[in-house]
């Protein structure tokens, strides 16, 4: 995995009414946006990721950001999938600044071609 963007360009608005209504709720939460787009950026991922990065942001709300490296490894496991593996070192070592809400991963939508 390549350095990760901190701004990304959207060709669909996740906040619209027509949006697949998880991906409102990711959106609409910044742990989970955070997630989603980090992985999101040349990562194949299964089609239960939505569902897993709103299960992932509730489950570190309720037992708090991991502490470590380690930790955060620990709970991307929740994420992990036949598609890939997000729990990796080098993984959680870029994932922890957004996860962490140090850094954020912002969007734009622009229009479809």
């Amino acid at each position: 995995m390549s350095e990760l963007l901190g701004h990304m360009k959207l060709r669909f608005d996740p906040l619209s009414s027509d949006a697949d209504p998880d991906l409102r709720e990711i959106f609409s939460d910044e742990l989970a946006k955070n997630l989603y787009l980090a992985i999101r950026q040349g990562n194949l991922v299964g089609e239960d990721f939505i569902r897993d990065c709103l299960r992932f942001a509730k489950r570190v709300k309720a037992i708090g950001l991991p502490q470590s490296i380690e930790g955060l490894q620990d709970s991307l496991r929740l994420l992990d999938n036949p598609a890939g593996s997000y729990s990796s070192r080098e993984m959680a070592e870029k994932l922890l600044p957004y996860v962490s809400g140090v850094r954020q991963i912002n969007y734009e939508i622009i229009a479809k071609k």
